[in-house]
């Protein structure tokens, strides 16, 4: 019996090069994109050819475009298109800027590439009890535990390429993001921040962002690991878009990446749980699969917001989002069934495999 996922090796590289803005090393997001090219798209799209293990065409143009997107003061990136960000959103640019210096940065290191500038914006940061100050009061862990998880993900990822630019103390720095992680760890839930403000689901997306670029990217096993997979599970049977015909690819690949690496740290924790829960949402996914060959980020069109842009007018195609996203899912799933998987994990939102 063949799969409905068997082939996809084989037709996301042809979509791929359908957006390629003509040999410049730069992509767009989608085919109907309102932008002809982004960071958001092209980092991306490196991701996906290392996915894939396919070789990344005008590379040189790709990382000198990148170069020419980094601001120096803080060493975030912009859009070429940045005025279309809403400056009158607090800390908008913050966000913005800290988002593409991750995601950036992760394709970067991956390459064995350093970025033009340091990310000088954590400066501050190896002042002690400076990092503590900042997740405690400036991280929304009460109101939008989501935004936390990912400020985590991105600060740790741009640590962490700072200290290959020759910066070791940025070490000190993530010694101390875990002592504050370990110590607001919620043993009931297993997770970090409020579950009142965005639910299971909430924690869970968090706590997979927070742990990418912390615990998982560090090999380290986190707390009271059974309790996060409870949370994970209840979140899976709670949540609407884990239903037949629907989809998103944020909830899907937070949860399964959680569950796979939770698995892996519990020695089988609920594995039987774990393996049934990715069996049966591992057959709703084709409803995310496009018939240009690869997926688009909801189960209904393309993904039209992404890190505070308009980006697409959400048409049933594919999107970079939603394909990098949905081949890291199911590359969880059949680690978590013990199928061969035939790419690599995502540079920018998998994690290591040991």
């Amino acid at each position: 019996m063949i799969m409905w996922y068997s082939q996809l090796k084989d037709t996301i590289p042809a979509w791929l090069h359908s957006l390629r803005y003509e040999d410049t090393g730069r992509y767009r997001l989608s085919k109907s994109a309102y932008h002809p090219f982004s960071i958001d798209a092209t980092s991306l799209a490196l991701d996906l050819h290392l996915m894939l293990g396919e070789p990344i065409p005008n590379i040189e143009d790709s990382i000198k475009f990148f170069h020419d997107q980094q601001e120096e003061e803080t060493g975030f990136y912009h859009e070429p298109f940045k005025d279309e960000l809403n400056g009158n959103v607090d800390r908008v640019y913050e966000m913005s800027g800290t988002y593409f210096g991750y995601q950036v940065s992760a394709v970067l290191m991956a390459l064995e590439i350093l970025p033009r500038y340091k990310f000088n914006f954590y400066h501050r940061f190896l002042s002690p009890g400076e990092i503590s100050e900042y997740m405690t009061n400036f991280m929304p862990w009460d109101r939008a535990p989501m935004g936390a998880g990912n400020m985590v993900d991105h600060g740790a990822t741009m640590m962490r390429c700072n200290i290959l630019m020759g910066e070791p103390e940025y070490n000190d720095v993530l010694k101390e993001m875990y002592v504050w992680l370990n110590s607001h760890q919620d043993p009931e839930t297993g997770l970090w921040g409020n579950i009142n403000a965005q639910g299971k689901n909430g924690l869970v997306q968090a706590g997979y962002h927070l742990m990418r670029g912390t615990y998982f990217y560090d090999n380290k096993a986190p707390n009271f690991i059974e309790k996060m997979t409870d949370t994970a599970l209840a979140s899976l049977e709670e949540c609407a878009v884990f239903r037949e015909g629907s989809g998103e690819g944020c909830h899907d690949m937070d949860h399964f990446v959680l569950l796979e690496r939770a698995l892996h740290y519990s020695n089988g924790y609920k594995e039987s749980d774990v393996r049934s829960a990715a069996s049966k949402r591992l057959e709703q996914l084709k409803v995310l699969k496009r018939d240009d060959g690869a997926f688009s980020f909801m189960a209904t069109n393309a993904i039209t917001n992404h890190n505070r842009y308009e980006v697409t007018p959400g048409k049933m195609e594919s999107d970079l989002v939603g394909t990098v996203f949905y081949l890291e899912t199911i590359y969880r799933m059949k680690k978590i069934l013990k199928l061969p998987v035939l790419w690599n994990s995502s540079v920018t939102h998998g994690v290591s495999d040991e």
